[in-house]
């Protein structure tokens, strides 16, 4: 059921990915700041108890909901949880994709105009303009690379493994990530428990996507780069994990260790190939998991 939930979501996205203002994990955030201005002044809120009360609510009601249907049977039960998969699913990777920004910002490239296409991704980015077009354009190849794990393939990867709730727990996680500018959590012992737990329930899957990563494109240099971030990590598991997937993605790329001032047009289509490699790597992690469930049906 866990294949078919997916193939149906990801095969209706033209459908509901347009719906940019529905924002179904708000309540996270807000209830998160709730929190904090009740029991924020608490040792205990700045860590994991503090980031356990916040994602109680939203993983226990979906796990409530996951038990209570795995105890049913019959086709009508079946439908249900496959409705309600999708809906979870749907609700826990949101807008994803990124092609109205990514074509908005080529055109200014083809334009000359580097000021505008800074302004189409600075959201992405978060930060100021950068030195040049070509730091630029890295940093946006390198948010493409991470968005993709973190948006979609790693929520696929533990609903895959537990369930809905599995995506849930994924995607609340990310989404606290941002709860200390959002929701004025100013406790930076929540958001260093945040990061720790998450980075724990990415190790995984951003090796999954860094492989993919490198059998899809350049699988040499992918490795290479792969391997020399390793040797200049330090102990950060969640800057670790970033940099696998940043270090395997431009790496498969072939976009590492470049001159500055290639041209627009080089650098238009350095964000095309990585949007293509994005794509391919989606493709192949639903084919990998529909033959892993194949064999299941036939063991």
């Amino acid at each position: 059921m866990n294949l078919i939930a997916m193939l149906i979501t990801l095969g209706t996205e033209g459908l509901w990915k347009s719906f940019r203002a529905v924002l179904p994990y708000q309540w996270l955030i807000d209830y998160t700041a709730w929190l904090w201005q009740r029991t924020g002044k608490e040792p205990w809120f700045g860590g994991p108890y503090g980031v356990a009360l916040a994602l109680a609510p939203g993983v226990l009601v979906v796990g409530l909901i996951q038990l209570v249907l795995a105890s049913g049977e019959g086709f009508i039960v079946w439908l249900i949880k496959l409705v309600f998969a999708v809906a979870v699913l749907i609700a826990s990777i949101g807008v994803r994709g990124l092609a109205p920004e990514l074509e908005d910002y080529r055109r200014a490239l083809e334009r000359d105009d580097p000021e505008a296409a800074y302004m189409y991704v600075r959201e992405l980015l978060r930060e100021g303009p950068p030195a040049n077009s070509d730091e630029m354009n890295r940093k946006l190849i390198e948010v493409m690379l991470i968005r993709n794990n973190e948006r979609l393939l790693a929520i696929l990867f533990w609903f895959a493994l537990i369930g809905p709730v599995g995506a849930v727990l994924y995607r609340s996680i990310c989404q606290l990530k941002g709860a200390r500018q959002s929701a004025n959590v100013m406790s930076s012992g929540f958001l260093n428990a945040v990061l720790r737990i998450h980075a724990l329930l990415d190790w995984i899957p951003a090796r999954i996507t860094a492989i993919c990563y490198a059998v899809i494109g350049s699988f040499v240099e992918a490795m290479q780069q792969w391997r020399a971030g390793a040797r200049d990590r330090g102990g950060d598991l969640y800057t670790g994990n970033r940099r696998v997937l940043t270090d395997s993605g431009l790496g498969a790329l072939r976009l590492f260790n470049l001159e500055t001032g290639r041209g627009n047009d080089a650098l238009r289509d350095d964000v095309t190939e990585a949007e293509a490699l994005v794509n391919r790597t989606v493709i192949v992690w639903l084919t990998a998991f529909a033959l892993l469930t194949i064999a299941g049906w036939l063991s």
